[in-house]
């Protein structure tokens, strides 16, 4: 692990009858945002635990920093904010907070100071003295971001941080994810793809408890060019073209429709390989096609995602 923060090196975990993780490994860069997507039931919230200490794995180890994380004191260097975070509704902001510091064992004359800072970065100074159960969705989440940041933690887990959010605390959770980086390390779980890869440096997908993939952004989009997918709009006149263009360019045809009385549609996809596109183009033209719009369509994070884990529920 040369730049590494955190690495996982072959975490397995079984419960009875179910086998959650096999051989899970990936690595974590200091002061990174790492994206850890997959579907429902794919081992990311088990995965997420079994760093944090909550659960132990089958088989496996974790490293933090190069070194074996088996201490009490390689846990409390982690926050953990749960999808399902459990707050004392009856208890004050600040209140609680001190109670989770306390349980940190975070010295009283730091403690104070801590929990004004962490208030502030996360945005409840104005409802400290406000009971946690008056509080709404969003500031339910804030405070529970700000709890697994009051003993200053190292890296911090962020399973599905904004799930139920309306889209204006979706924003402003994102940005307040964002302005954390650097100060801490962040692995964050999420459904919402196009929030990843706004946040995310890096990214691991797993599904039933494998790694499908782990590494860059950037570097995920590349598998996209196993399969280059083209759409096309073109005129109803003289359609001889069509399926000598399809057997020429050895295309899989996704999606065809008529568009309205002069104007159709044509979605198909090319193996990866050498740049057709201008060659496709002249053949086209070439072969009496009315071509009004003929381009590459643009691949996301998503589309990586979807195609890795087949379209599966997520």
């Amino acid at each position: 692990m040369s730049d590494g923060c955190m690495e996982l090196k072959g975490i397995s975990k079984s419960f009875p009858g179910v086998s959650a993780l096999d051989c899970v490994s990936f690595s974590v860069k200091k002061g990174s945002i790492h994206g850890f997507l997959g579907p429902n039931g794919a081992g990311k919230t088990t995965t997420l635990k079994i760093i944090a200490g909550l659960c132990g794995p089958s088989s496996g180890e974790i490293y933090f920093d190069g070194k074996l994380a088996n201490s009490v004191s390689c846990h409390r260097s982690i926050g953990l904010l749960l999808e399902d975070t459990c707050l004392y509704e009856d208890m004050q902001v600040i209140d609680y907070l001190k109670l989770v510091g306390g349980i940190f064992g975070e010295k009283p004359a730091l403690l104070d100071s801590q929990i004004e800072k962490v208030m502030e970065q996360v945005d409840i100074v104005h409802v400290k003295k406000r009971l946690i159960g008056n509080l709404s969705k969003g500031y339910k989440q804030r405070v529970g971001l700000a709890a697994s940041l009051v003993h200053n933690p190292d890296i911090l887990l962020l399973d599905e941080p904004t799930n139920g959010l309306d889209p204006k605390s979706i924003k402003n959770m994102r940005d307040l994810i964002i302005s954390l980086k650097g100060e801490h390390t962040i692995i964050i779980s999420s459904h919402l793809l196009a929030e990843i890869e706004m946040m995310c440096d890096d990214i691991t997908i797993i599904n039933k408890g494998e790694v499908l993939y782990s590494g860059s952004v950037e570097g995920a989009s590349e598998t996209l060019k196993q399969s280059q997918s083209f759409c096309l709009k073109y005129g109803n006149g003289k359609l001889s073209w069509k399926e000598g263009f399809i057997k020429e360019f050895s295309l899989e045809v996704v999606e065809q429709r008529s568009e309205n009385a002069g104007e159709s549609f044509l979605k198909f996809k090319k193996r990866a390989g050498e740049d057709r596109r201008f060659a496709m183009n002249q053949y086209l033209l070439a072969h009496g096609c009315e071509v009004f719009e003929f381009y590459m369509e643009e691949k996301h994070l998503e589309d990586v995602f979807l195609d890795m884990v087949g379209g599966e529920n997520v």
